[in-house]
């Protein structure tokens, strides 16, 4: 019943939207300015900022997307603020496509994502000790910074709430942050590691210097892959809960494209790190900052982000985000789960990019609950 109820809020709202802008009329697309047809229908319509808003649920393929000029920020990212963009030049309140508030933007043709693919989880109840599999299948077609500077700060910005700490007790931690009203994103070591349900999940307050609730984990899924292999890749994992998480805030999610490395935008790190500069960080939700420092190459292609952002043990887990402003609001991105700190010379911190089938996992899994 949960997932039936999910399944039509998710529904209601895209009907509703799709009322209450019925009167907004589409804007034709001419040759040279093609930014925001997402569909390739030759108009600038609601449907395209509705087709950003299923890719990013996990629902539609980046194959059924026209990722380019879904790019209507023209940064190399798709993510909510192009849908949220595309909506404004509907209405009147952006004149014209691209548009960057900022004025920053990248110069490239190169719009691909890492291929779908069909992925099988394990399903841990918590409560009852039982262990199951499950399979989401694959949709259908339908610069570099130097020096170790550790920067990080308190991270009390106004939707930073949602970073979650998660602590194993002997003052051992991890880090996640929250993506639904039940639902909290982490690396899936942080949850393989602690044995599953060994584990707290604590709420800070604002300032990110308080706990304010305490919850326990109902359900862990992590890859099956991971189980077996440990791959770097398929470090990502899904906590759900019982208590409604709503009042605590979110995180949105975002793809980084493959034109987004080089362009040396910032990404920056949040989570409970057990030592800042050196120090003790008592307990408390920090956040660094650092260029993006490109992909890491597998078998799984460009599957890993790495940036030169300042990360140490308990970050992990912890979201890897973009930071926008958009009509004098600010809201984060997630385009990667931090996963690790690393050194080629120079430090830089590594964690699972967000691709098609994670935002599935995460936004479209009927299995969860």
């Amino acid at each position: 019943m949960k997932n039936l109820n999910r399944k039509l809020s998710f529904g209601v709202a895209l009907a509703m939207t799709s009322a209450i802008l019925s009167c907004v009329p589409s804007v034709s697309a001419s040759a040279a300015a093609v930014y925001g047809d997402v569909d390739g229908d030759g108009s600038v319509t609601m449907s395209d900022a509705v087709q950003v808003n299923k890719y990013l649920c996990g629902a539609v393929s980046a194959l059924q997307m026209n990722m380019e000029y879904a790019d209507v920020d023209k940064n190399a990212v798709i993510d909510v603020n192009d849908s949220k963009i595309i909506m404004k030049y509907l209405v009147g309140s952006v004149d014209s496509l691209p548009y960057s508030e900022s004025g920053y933007t990248v110069s490239t043709n190169n719009y691909s994502v890492p291929a779908d693919k069909t992925v099988s989880y394990v399903k841990y109840n918590c409560k009852n000790g039982n262990q199951t599999t499950y399979t989401l299948n694959k949709l259908s077609p339908v610069s570099v910074c130097s020096g170790d500077y550790d920067d990080r700060i308190l991270d009390s910005s106004n939707n930073a709430q949602a970073v979650v700490r998660l602590s194993y007790g002997g003052g051992a931690c991890g880090s996640g942050f929250i993506v639904g009203p039940h639902t909290i994103a982490t690396a899936a070591h942080c949850l393989h590691g602690s044995e599953f349900a060994s584990f707290d999940i604590q709420i800070y307050d604002a300032k990110g210097t308080s706990v304010v609730q305490k919850i326990k984990p109902k359900e862990i899924h992590i890859p099956s892959s991971f189980l077996i292999l440990n791959h770097d890749y398929d470090d990502y994992g899904l906590i759900y809960v019982d208590e409604d998480l709503s009042k605590y805030g979110k995180m949105t999610l975002g793809t980084v494209t493959e034109g987004f490395a080089g362009t040396g935008q910032n990404i920056s790190i949040s989570g409970f790190p057990g030592t800042v500069k050196g120090s003790s960080a008592h307990e408390q939700r920090y956040v660094g900052n650092g260029k993006e420092n490109g992909f890491n190459r597998n078998s799984e292609g460009n599957s890993m982000i790495t940036t030169r952002a300042y990360t140490s043990g308990g970050d992990s887990g912890g979201p890897m985000y973009i930071e926008y402003t958009l009509k004098g609001q600010t809201f984060r991105s997630v385009v990667g789960i931090c996963k690790y700190s690393g050194g080629d010379g120079v430090r830089y911190s590594g964690g699972v990019r967000i691709t098609t089938p994670i935002l599935r996992f995460y936004m479209d899994n009927d299995y969860i609950g």
